[in-house]
């Protein structure tokens, strides 16, 4: 199917991608006007981990982002990897990235993870500020519904956290 539109934001995210400096972009809005797609074609042809959040527990989220990451990596430890928690998957994964450019890690539907998951958010962050943002090779995107990034890992529903680029 031929993508259509949506080439100012496509733009940004690869200027993001062509930085030397990291990057953590949150990509929200309604459901079902494109944020996916949007995703999808940026990562076309450059090195990623994409995972798609589901209605499930949040063990079984564990076991699908490692096979996500396994799809990248083709490690044989990381294909029996048994994560305990999204702390110790997601700095495995990044860790595990010593290519030259950027890695595109991918967390869609960041909402249904969260629920599974409510610590989620911290962690990202705490990832973030401790290392990721010290590396030139990642970038992360955050997509999820628009209803659903307000309420992640939050019951009052506050506004989403302020991330820092």
């Amino acid at each position: 199917m031929k993508f259509i539109g949506r080439q100012p934001e496509l733009a940004l995210l690869e200027q993001h991608y062509r930085d030397a400096r990291p990057a953590l972009i949150p990509i929200y809005g309604r459901r079902r006007v494109g944020k996916s797609r949007l995703i999808d074609e940026f990562i076309k042809n450059k090195p990623n981990i994409y995972f798609l959040g589901k209605r499930t527990t949040a063990e079984l989220q564990l076991r699908d982002f490692r096979d996500a990451a396994n799809l990248r990596f083709h490690d044989e430890a990381l294909q029996h990897a048994a994560f305990r928690d999204w702390h110790s998957a997601l700095q495995t994964v990044t860790r595990l990235w010593k290519h030259k450019g950027k890695l595109v890690l991918v967390l869609d539907e960041l909402q249904w993870t969260a629920e599974a998951s409510p610590e989620l958010p911290s962690v990202l962050q705490a990832l973030w500020e401790t290392e990721w943002s010290k590396r030139k090779d990642i970038l992360i995107i955050l997509c999820g519904s628009h209803v659903g990034f307000y309420g992640a890992g939050n019951s009052r529903g506050k506004e989403p956290p302020v991330w820092p680029t």
